[in-house]
C-alpha cells in the first residue's frame, strides 16, 4: 500500500535502489513476527548531492515509534538487518537536505509510501527517487518569559519525519531545507523534556498545532505558534 508523495520539479536528484529479502532462521516459530533484511544503494545524478548519511525506516503502525537506521557506505550501499515485518515509512537522514519524491517497486513506477515489508515484497527491487529540499518556514513562538527550554517541533505528515528547532530570546525561529508537503508545528516550553517521538502523546496536542502546507519553492514567514506547557 502506498500513499502519494509530493513531486518537485527540479533537475537534480538522487535515487536509491532497495531489495527486501527474508532472513533465514531455523528458530522462527509460527507465533513470531518474521524478520527481514533491507539492502540497496544510493546513486546520485549530481555529485554535489552525495550527502545522504543514513537511511531510516519508521513504523507506520499507530502508537508505534519503532524505527531502524543504517549508515550509507562510501560506495553508496546500505543494509538494514532484522526488520520486523510490517509497514514502514522510508526516508533519508534529516539534515541531508534530501527527501524521497517518488519510488518504484519491481521496476514499475508507483506513487507513494508507506512500504509493506513482508513476503510479497521480498523478491522485488525498490527504487527511491530523492531531490533537494529547499522550502522554509519562519515565525514566532508565543513566550511569557518563564519557559525553561522553548522550542518548535516540525513534523511532516507526508514523510512522517520530525525535527526540533530552537527559538531565540524573543521566540523567533526559522527552519530551512524542508520538502514540499503538509506539516504540523508544535510549540513547547521545554522541548528537551517532551516525549515528541510518541504519536500517542502528540495526538493530545494536535488541535493546538499549526497546520502548514508548503508548495514547491515556498518560503513562509510571520507564523505564530502557541506554546504548550513544560509538563508532559
Amino acid at each position: 500500500a502506498f500513499r502519494n508523495l509530493v513531486r518537485q520539479r527540479r533537475s537534480y536528484g538522487a535515487s536509491a535502489s532497495t531489495t527486501v529479502a527474508q532472513l533465514d532462521s531455523d528458530d522462527v516459530s509460527l507465533a513470531e513476527m518474521k524478520r527481514y533484511t533491507v539492502s540497496g544503494s544510493i546513486q546520485y545524478a549530481d555529485s554535489a548531492l552525495s550527502d545522504a548519511r543514513e537511511v531510516v525506516f519508521r513504523s507506520a503502525a499507530e502508537n508505534d515509534s519503532q524505527h531502524y537506521i543504517t549508515t550509507v557506505r562510501k560506495d553508496g550501499t546500505f543494509i538494514l538487518k532484522d526488520i520486523l515485518s510490517g509497514t514502514y515509512y522510508a526516508s533519508i537522514s534529516s539534515g541531508s537536505g534530501l527527501y524521497i519524491s517518488d519510488l518504484s517497486v519491481g521496476g514499475h513506477s508507483t506513487e507513494g509510501a508507506p512500504v509493506d515489508v513482508d513476503e510479497g515484497i521480498s523478491r522485488l527491487s525498490m527504487t527511491f527517487v530523492a531531490k533537494r529540499a529547499s522550502e522554509s518556514i519562519a515565525g514566532t513562538l508565543e513566550l511569557v518569559g518563564t519557559e525553561p527550554k522553548p522550542g518548535i517541533l516540525v513534523q511532516s505528515t507526508d514523510f512522517h519525519t520530525s525535527q526540533t528547532v530552537p527559538v531565540d530570546a524573543h521566540g523567533s525561529f526559522k527552519v530551512t531545507a524542508l520538502a514540499p508537503g503538509q506539516y504540523l508545528l508544535y510549540g513547547w516550553a521545554d522541548i528537551m523534556n517532551m516525549p515528541y517521538e510518541s504519536p500517542h502523546f502528540l495526538r493530545r496536542y494536535t488541535d493546538k498545532a499549526l497546520h502548514v502546507r508548503l508548495d514547491s519553492g515556498a518560503v513562509l514567514s510571520g507564523l505564530t505558534i502557541e506554546c504548550n506547557p513544560a509538563t508532559p
